[in-house]
Formats: C-alpha cells, sequence, structure tokens
C-alpha cells in the first residue's frame, strides 16, 4: 500500500494485508521513514499519538492524487530483490515533485524541513 502526507506529499508504503491492521502498520511505516529521515523522537512520537483515531476517506486533493499515480507508476523502478519497503518509501521521498518545485523540490527535504521549522517555533 503506498500512503501519501498532504503536507509534505512523503510517501510511505506499507504491505497492504492483513487490511485490520493498516492503521497500526501505517504508524510504524511513517516513524521508520521519519526515523531514517532523522526526524526528532519527540516529534515522531507527537507524529503517532496524533494518527491514533483513523478515518479513510477519498481524497479531494487533485495533487495528492497525482502525485500517488506519480509514485505508483515509479515503484517498479524501485523494486528490487531484497529491497526493504522502508527503502523503497525512501528512495520515493527523494523524488523531486513538481509541486515543491519552488521550495525543497522532493518529499524527503520537505519533511526535514517542516519539523526544523516548527522546532524552531516552539510548536
Amino acid at each position: 500500500m503506498l500512503a501519501v502526507s498532504e503536507k509534505t506529499l512523503l510517501p510511505v508504503v506499507i504491505a497492504a494485508a492483513p487490511y485490520a491492521e493498516i492503521a497500526p502498520r501505517l504508524r510504524v511505516g511513517i516513524a521508520d521513514v521519519l526515523r531514517a529521515l532523522r526526524i526528532s523522537r519527540e516529534d515522531i512520537d507527537a507524529e503517532c499519538a496524533a494518527m491514533t483515531e483513523v478515518v479513510y476517506g477519498k481524497t479531494t486533493n487533485r495533487q495528492v492524487l497525482g502525485i500517488l499515480v506519480d509514485f505508483a507508476k515509479a515503484l517498479r523502478f524501485y523494486l528490487r530483490p531484497g529491497s526493504t519497503l522502508l527503502e523503497i518509501s525512501l528512495s520515493l521521498a527523494e523524488t523531486p515533485c513538481s509541486p515543491l518545485f519552488k521550495t525543497t523540490v522532493s518529499p524527503d527535504r520537505t519533511t526535514v524541513k517542516l519539523f526544523t521549522c516548527d522546532r524552531e517555533r516552539g510548536a
């Protein structure tokens, strides 16, 4: 399963089955990606705590839908024997995304910048 943050376009790839456990696996996948990006433990814990209540629905953001399609098409280039879902997520996160060209270019950089700015502001 491929999930993308609406705010940063950060992708996370997790196993889709079993369906009943998607939300907990998504939290773990996001925490793993954030840890790999060297986001602070406190920020990761706060993100995971904010994801305790889950609601599923269609996206209304066409930009996110477009990025999901782009990442889904790119997945085949990152699927290598022995590669982990975390490695695939991190590779996708380095992908330049047109909505981010005027700022940080890629979701990984956008995510790091956002967490750094929030920390500096004391949020």
